[in-house]
């Protein structure tokens, strides 16, 4: 949680759903990424975390909904919501998935 830091940036209240995953191919079935992610071929265990609401960043980019995946070599946000540009309000959305994920992740308390 530290590095997705998640307790000084984000509070955990936006923490929607949270697992450590067999394999990093596994992100698939919870999170609507395209399938090209360089992540996705690291080998062993990942910590994926999803965030519900907006999450700035550096850049002058709002990020909404977005998702924190933590591999043996590094971690990083991907954009799996709307992305607002602060200075022209400009709203993107993310490229979508190959396959539509099929499972969600399970949240911090019942």
């Amino acid at each position: 949680m530290a590095k997705c830091h998640i307790g000084d940036m984000i509070v955990i209240e936006k923490v929607a759903g949270m697992a450590e995953l067999p394999a990093a191919a596994d992100i698939l079935r919870y999170v609507p990424l395209t399938g090209r992610e360089p992540q996705l071929k690291e080998p062993g265990p990942v910590w994926v975390i999803q965030i519900k609401g907006d999450v700035q960043q550096l850049g002058g980019e709002v990020w909404t909904d977005p998702t924190c995946v933590v591999t043996e070599s590094g971690f990083g946000y991907f954009a799996t919501g709307p992305v607002t540009q602060t200075a022209t309000g400009k709203v993107t959305l993310p490229e979508g998935p190959a396959v539509k994920p099929t499972e969600t992740l399970p949240p911090l308390a019942p």
